[in-house]
């Protein structure tokens, strides 16, 4: 029986090597957007632990040069808040647009698996077909022997 060999087997291997790159992208899109959202997290933290310490502070006297530089930073640090926002607004919709990616290539990868099972299948079919008809002919060329 003659081994099967896969016509489009570079095709099928560029397909899965395409995925596991789409894979290593989306990961670390993943890691990049856990780390923005750990950042905002303690931006916004400290920007809510700052606020309570002035609002806390509103009776006593303070020196207006340490309320003006803690309401500047207070501002700072909202703008910094508003920027990672977006920033992971953005890493979102990379990530998505990366998940979309993925999945294309892992159809594609599918696709290509299906059809070399099917031709492996047809493969394995016409050898038995084949051994078959050899079997068939090797038994008439016998009985011709035999019966002259």
């Amino acid at each position: 029986m003659k081994p099967f060999q896969y016509p489009l087997e570079s095709l099928r291997e560029r397909a899965r090597w395409q995925l596991e790159a789409s894979r290593l992208k989306l990961a670390q899109i993943e890691k990049t957007l856990v780390a923005a959202r750990i950042e905002l997290t303690r931006a916004e933290e400290e920007f809510a632990r700052i606020a309570a310490e002035s609002s806390q502070s509103e009776g006593v006297t303070l020196d207006p040069a340490r309320q003006r530089q803690r309401l500047n930073y207070l501002t700072t640090l909202r703008a910094r808040i508003n920027e990672r926002r977006e920033a992971l607004g953005g890493l979102t919709q990379t990530l998505e647009r990366a998940r979309a990616e993925c999945l294309e290539k892992h159809q594609r990868l599918e696709v290509a698996n299906e059809h070399r099972k099917h031709l492996a299948a047809e493969h394995a079919h016409l050898e038995v077909a084949r051994g078959l008809r050899e079997s068939d002919a090797e038994w008439l060329a016998r009985q011709a022997w035999k019966n002259p």
